[in-house]
């Protein structure tokens, strides 16, 4: 973000609470960057900001629960807000708790993403392998070429 004061962030996370941490976290690492460093974060979710101001032209890091982001029963209006937040200035997408991205409101989330924009997408979990059926490393590896074999090989031994 220092080296191109365009670059937006949407953090996704599932709950408030994850929501309230990496919003802090952002804050609290600004304080370490130099005072000409100045960026608009906005929190997303039942209990902060409305999912109207996600298409705010200043918001420059957007921390949003997934259910505000994808709009349950209003997910056409949802679909426009996320399309205009995500054209015309690059962004970075963080998906915190990345092992629910199979989910299939998630799968439909990254499938509008992607045909909207560009974005780099990243993905973090404590929890990349289920004991279930390890469809999340699937997913990881189809979605991101920086998943690499030996990582998952030695990560499952």
């Amino acid at each position: 973000m220092g080296a191109d004061p365009r670059l937006r962030v949407l953090w996704i996370a599932d709950q408030q609470e994850l929501v309230e941490q990496a919003a802090r976290t952002f804050v609290d690492l600004a304080t370490t960057l130099p005072v000409t460093f100045e960026r608009k974060l906005r929190r997303i979710h039942s209990m902060a900001s409305a999912s109207t101001t996600l298409v705010d032209a200043d918001n420059d890091i957007v921390v949003v629960t997934r259910a505000s982001v994808t709009g349950g029963k209003a997910a056409a209006a949802a679909r426009k807000r996320l399309g205009r937040f995500l054209t015309g200035r690059p962004c970075v997408i963080v998906i915190d708790e990345a092992h629910h991205a199979v989910a299939p409101s998630y799968e439909a989330l990254l499938d509008h993403v992607f045909t909207v924009a560009d974005p780099v997408v990243v993905g973090l979990t404590a929890t990349p392998w289920p004991a279930r059926d390890g469809s999340t490393a699937m997913r990881c590896a189809v979605s991101s070429g920086s998943v690499s074999s030996p990582l998952r090989s030695s990560a499952r031994r």
